[in-house]
């Protein structure tokens, strides 16, 4: 008596080796994993410096315009040096905004 319930051996073969198969790519995922975590942290480090880099030059900007406002309003007789400061002060603003340099260097 043939046991038909047996299963045909080239099927049993072809089961291991698709569960071989998926337990290979589960391992590969796995070991992929942490790269993938490192990647997407230094993408989301980037945008973090990519967005204060553009908060500071918006914050220079200001800065300037407020510098410059101010410049303006400086009375005639007021002393030359109040003039020259405030000169350099906008010379070093402007010249960080156009460098792209951060506020807190220079």
């Amino acid at each position: 008596m043939v046991d038909d319930e047996a299963p045909d051996p080239e099927t049993l073969t072809a089961q291991q080796e698709a569960a071989r198969s998926r337990e290979e790519a589960r391992r590969e995922r796995e070991e992929a994993r942490p790269a993938r975590e490192e990647a997407r942290r230094e993408r989301d480090e980037s945008r973090r410096e990519t967005e204060d880099a553009r908060r500071e030059r918006q914050q220079l900007r200001a800065d300037l315009r407020e510098l410059r406002d101010l410049l303006a309003n400086v009375p005639p007789a007021a002393p030359p040096a109040i003039r020259v400061w405030a000169s350099a002060v906008e010379a070093r603003l402007s010249a960080r905004l156009e460098s792209g340099a951060e506020v807190g260097e220079a």
